[in-house]
């Protein structure tokens, strides 16, 4: 009962959690991080949360 939805999976960032709680968890943290950089501004945060990001990868690739 305590399981992300496969039909959530298919379509949502990657998480190393397999249960429900957690993954909402992840999901709340990673909200509130974008609502940091609406209200202050990307180029003002002191550090970026790559975790945040839908592929991480991929954004670093773009950097190279």
């Amino acid at each position: 009962m305590n399981k992300v939805p496969d039909k959530w999976k298919a379509v949502s960032f990657q998480s190393c959690y397999d249960s429900l709680a957690d993954y909402i968890v992840e999901l709340g943290l990673k909200l509130e991080f974008w609502k940091k950089v609406v209200v202050i501004g990307a180029d003002k945060l002191p550090s970026f949360w790559l975790g945040a990001l839908f592929d991480p990868k991929s954004y670093l690739t773009g950097l190279i």
